[in-house]
């Protein structure tokens, strides 16, 4: 049967290649089973839970609190079936472009959208800023983006004597003090590596440094 991939329904499930067969209430893939054993799994308990716990308000509150927290900790086992059905949506549209699909194409578009912010928030790289009494402190837009014109390095020095004289610490800023871990986005542009010449106001440099926003 030339359309067994799709369940004999090529035009709501389109597969380019036709070697990934979709999972479906008949006939669910690992991943699916697995959400629907913990759907259960967390149901029996949380009807356990105001069985055995709804005699006070003080014990129905601990029930609600408790499964308030199997939620939280039963959302990581939802997430291979939303993987797994990622594509389905936009495939229907695709086959069939109408109002009542495309719910399911910006469902799509939503997931993917939250992967890449999660995945983005991992892969955030981390910065050093080495600042005295007189510097600025890192600051933030909105969008929560390191401001444009932030100089910073990812070398930890042994001392905060070598940092004054390996990068662009303005006299104003001496003596260093302290050592502030940035985070700057994975999308943000950041400069650099840039070597920092040395100068009578920068002490020896050669130090390596970035500045948010280029250079």
């Amino acid at each position: 049967n030339r359309y067994s991939y799709c369940f004999n329904n090529p035009v709501n499930f389109i597969d380019p290649s036709g070697n990934t067969p979709l999972s479906t209430p008949d006939n669910p893939l690992w991943y699916d089973k697995l959400s629907m054993s913990a759907s259960d799994s967390i149901k029996g308990a949380k009807d356990y839970l105001f069985e055995e716990f709804s005699s006070t308000k003080i014990a129905a509150y601990s029930a609600a609190i408790l499964s308030t927290g199997l939620d939280f900790f039963s959302g990581p086992l939802h997430l291979p079936a939303k993987l797994g059905h990622l594509g389905e949506g936009t495939g229907e549209f695709m086959a069939r472009p109408t109002l009542d699909n495309a719910p399911k194409m910006l469902m799509d578009v939503s997931l993917t959208a939250g992967i890449l912010s999660t995945v983005g928030t991992q892969l955030n790289t981390k910065y050093l800023k080495y600042t005295g009494p007189g510097s600025k402190p890192v600051s933030y837009d909105k969008m929560g983006n390191v401001n444009k014109g932030t100089w910073l390095t990812k070398k930890k020095y042994k001392s905060f004597t070598e940092a004054e004289n390996k990068l662009q610490i303005p006299l104003k800023s001496r003596p260093i003090g302290n050592i502030e871990e940035v985070k700057v986005p994975w999308n943000q542009y950041i400069g650099g590596p840039k070597k920092v010449r040395g100068n009578d106001q920068w002490g020896e440099g050669g130090g390596i440094e970035y500045r948010v926003g280029g250079f």
